[in-house]
């Protein structure tokens, strides 16, 4: 009975536990980041597209303040040398962002046309240190594309 007992009670105590971590409830956030591409290379497509890649630069502001670096990886309907196409095309990306209270990196995909770019972001728990250690999320992002940029990003953290 002793035995009984003891093990009613680790499991009152598991069910407890699992309550209380699943009870954190996403939160909604939104930061924008603000700045502009330091290397760009592409190289044409027989099938008349432009693969590119891009680095990037700039400043986190609001939930995420601090400098970010960014990595893109695309393919878009446009020629940078004549100007030429409808500017649509697709990415994928990796932001970094070195806040004050620690790092955060997040995955993107999205596309992109002549007015700029939207697309979804993922934050997994595995990528965060600091104050970020855990965190995971996930939400959407719209702004401007371009050499200079401003892009704002919306979405839910736990």
């Amino acid at each position: 009975m002793k035995h009984f007992a003891m093990l009613a009670l680790v499991v009152v105590m598991l069910v407890a536990l699992t309550g209380v971590a699943s009870a954190a409830k996403p939160v909604d956030r939104t930061f924008t980041i603000r700045g502009y591409t330091t290397e760009y290379t592409f190289h044409k497509l027989p099938n008349g597209l432009t693969s590119y890649h891009l680095f990037a630069v700039g400043t986190s502001t609001d939930y995420f303040t601090g400098p970010f670096t960014y990595e893109e990886w695309g393919t878009v309907d446009f020629d940078p040398v004549t100007g030429q196409g409808s500017g649509e095309g697709k990415n994928f990306g990796v932001l970094t962002v070195n806040a004050s209270d620690g790092k955060v990196i997040m995955e993107l995909t999205g596309k992109t046309d002549r007015q700029g770019v939207t697309g979804k972001f993922v934050l997994q728990q595995k990528n965060g240190t600091g104050a970020h250690r855990g965190l995971k999320g996930a939400g959407d992002y719209t702004g401007s594309g371009g050499l200079v940029f401003a892009v704002t990003f919306t979405g839910k953290f736990h």
